[in-house]
Order: C-alpha cells, then structure tokens, then sequence
C-alpha cells in the first residue's frame, strides 16, 4: 500500500486525489452523490472443486477453528485491493479519495442461534497478509466478539443505519465492561 504524507483536504482514511483522477471520473462524484448510488452487480457461475480441493488440504488434521469459504475469499477480495489499489476509492463530499488502509467488516454471531444477538468485526490488513494471519485474525475477532464479559454499546436509541454512521467514524472500538471500565481496542 502505497503511504504519503497527509495534505490539507486529505481524511483520516485515505488521501484526497486532487489532479490524480480523469475529468470525467471527477465529475462522477456529482452524479451520484449517495453512498450506494454506483454499485455494480455481476452473475457468474464458478467450478468450486478447486477450493473445496485446497480447504481438505488446509483443513487436514485440524479439529477445529478450520478454513472456510469466507477465508478464502476475504483472503482474495484483500489481495485483489493489494494489487489493484483504484478499487479502494471511495466519494465524500464530492471528493474521490484512495484508502490509505485495506479493511474488512463482517457481522459475528454470538451464539450460532438465530436468535442470537450479533456482533460487527472489523479488522484492518496489509499487503503482507496470507490466508494463514488472515485465517489467525479471523479467529481472533470472532473470539472477541463473541466473549460474555464484555459488552458494546453505542447510542442503542438510534436507528441501525445511524449507529454504523457513528461506528465507522471511530478508529477505535469503545469497550465497556459490566463493572463500569472502559478501554479502547485498536
């Protein structure tokens, strides 16, 4: 991932591209100015035998905490934003900027339960990253997410879409414990 020096007008995530993007790219901030407006959807049929082939491999004399589907595509969706990094643009305020960082956000049940109350991961990665610390970070989040001593709460009143708005703006999660003491997670 590519590193600069943050200049005025640059986000705590990522670097504004001022004469870096196409006219025509820079004006299509204008045309959609929602956050879901430029969404792309794709169809395509895929032989899986391949990966179903490497998990047995991986997933050989492992009891548990195995491989998954999830890992390996979190593991190519990652390395696809290592080599392609123009994927990992993003609009505000009709500016385009470049993530400074690759991240990922997956939701944890707390007990595999559909009743269960749920859990949101989010992990941050390098391009230095392979399936097998993708795999160890994976496993530890959910750990995490799913230990009974720890609760999250955050402004319960609002309205679901408004508590991830006010999540994504953190660079830290706030943890609260029952007794009352509070501590930060990076």
């Amino acid at each position: 991932l590519e590193t600069r020096e943050k200049k005025r007008g640059d986000r705590f995530d990522g670097y504004w591209l001022r004469d870096e993007v196409p006219a025509m790219n820079s004006f299509m901030a204008y045309l959609f100015p929602n956050r879901a407006d430029n969404e792309a959807f794709i169809e395509q049929s895929i032989d899986l035998r391949p990966m179903d082939a490497f998990l047995a491999k991986k997933n050989a004399g492992l009891e548990k905490d195995k491989y998954s589907y999830f890992h390996v595509i979190l593991a190519a969706c990652v390395k696809c934003f290592v080599l392609r990094p123009r994927m990992n643009r993003f609009i505000s305020g009709n500016r385009i900027y470049q993530r400074d960082h690759i991240s990922v956000a997956f939701v944890v049940k707390k007990r595999f339960e559909d009743s269960s109350s749920e859990g949101l991961a989010y992990k941050r990665y390098t391009g230095d990253d392979t399936i097998d610390t993708l795999h160890a970070s994976i496993l530890e989040e959910i750990y995490q997410c799913r230990r009974t001593d720890v609760c999250l709460q955050i402004a319960v009143h609002f309205p679901a879409q408004k508590r991830m708005q006010i999540c994504g703006q953190f660079s830290a999660i706030l943890v609260i414990h029952p007794g009352g003491k509070a501590f930060t997670k990076l």
